[in-house]
């Protein structure tokens, strides 16, 4: 019975939660989905039958979604590990999970924030040492014969904010084994539903804009950016090569490249560096009133606020 085991967070991981103050790693924000999305398609490469996910950050919206659901063609149970993240994949042995009390010849596990790109018929294993094993590297490995084993190649690996962000951009240009989110009408162009866009509005892509996300006037999009959920861009602003996370208000008049944004966070994707913006009017994080046409009210009466404070 070939099963897999995800295990999104891991010690490697821990930038996350500093980086995006109250996002765990299954749900960082990747190319218009979460990191969890693309891990199941990921996994599904390998023929499982059967999917667990351990996470040290537990989700109560990533439980609810996994109760009593398939993700295809095989079955996925979400749980909650206890104690602190695990370091090693020799942690595993023992734990309280269905895939790890006995290990067994076969299981796969993509250990931290990994993206397998290959069929197991695709790829090679490679034993791992000692040292390995007690600290492992974020990637996908195999249980066989008794001992842990990499697979290679590696896929996509997200080791810190550059490798994340690069990746959002990797995935946004060439999507190849995933799918993206939202309707496309034109090559490059994917837009969720309920997305609204005042007179003057420029998008080039590609792009992806996620659901009940919101432009104002004479905003223009330069290409290889991801809006998130219920977003608001607000007047003017020109967006390059930049990643909007969901429920984040972008300041009139803005001109950002290389960036992403996070409630009040601007993070640069170069350098991983982020400085914390205190005028609302520029950034900040939103809690939309409602959804639908009358969420839509709302951010047009929220962005005309804003535009009387100039």
């Amino acid at each position: 019975m070939q099963c897999a085991l995800l295990v999104p967070s891991v010690s490697k991981t821990d930038w996350v939660c500093e980086v995006l103050p109250g996002v765990s790693s299954a749900e960082l924000p990747l190319a218009g989905r979460r990191y969890i999305d693309y891990a199941l398609e990921a996994a599904a490469r390998f023929n499982i039958v059967l999917c667990g996910i351990l996470d040290w950050y537990w989700s109560e919206q990533l439980q609810k979604e996994f109760d009593d659901i398939t993700r295809g063609a095989f079955p996925v149970f979400y749980q909650k590990g206890e104690g602190t993240p695990p370091r090693g994949l020799n942690d595993l042995a023992g734990l309280p999970s269905t895939l790890t009390a006995n290990l067994e010849d076969g299981l796969v596990v993509m250990w931290g924030l990994a993206l397998p790109c290959h069929s197991l018929d695709e790829v090679r294993l490679v034993p791992i040492s000692e040292e390995d094993a007690a600290e492992t590297p974020v990637g996908t490995y195999r249980y066989m014969d008794g001992r842990w084993m990499r697979v290679m190649p590696c896929g996509f690996i997200i080791e810190d904010v550059p490798s994340w962000f690069n990746l959002n951009m990797t995935i946004l240009k060439n999507p190849t084994g995933f799918t993206l989110p939202g309707y496309s009408a034109e090559k490059g162009v994917h837009i969720g539903i309920n997305v609204g866009m005042e007179k003057g509005v420029e998008v080039r892509p590609p792009i992806i804009v996620g659901n009940d996300a919101w432009f104002e006037r004479n905003v223009i999009i330069n290409g290889q950016v991801v809006i998130g959920r219920s977003a608001v861009v607000a007047e003017g602003v020109k967006l390059d090569r930049t990643v909007v996370c969901d429920n984040t208000f972008v300041g009139q008049g803005l001109d950002l490249t290389g960036k992403a944004i996070y409630g009040n966070r601007v993070i640069d994707g170069l350098t991983g560096f982020w400085t914390e913006v205190d005028d609302s009017g520029v950034a900040h994080l939103i809690k939309p009133a409602s959804f639908g046409w009358l969420g839509h009210v709302w951010r047009f009466l929220a962005g005309n606020s804003m535009r009387g404070r100039d």
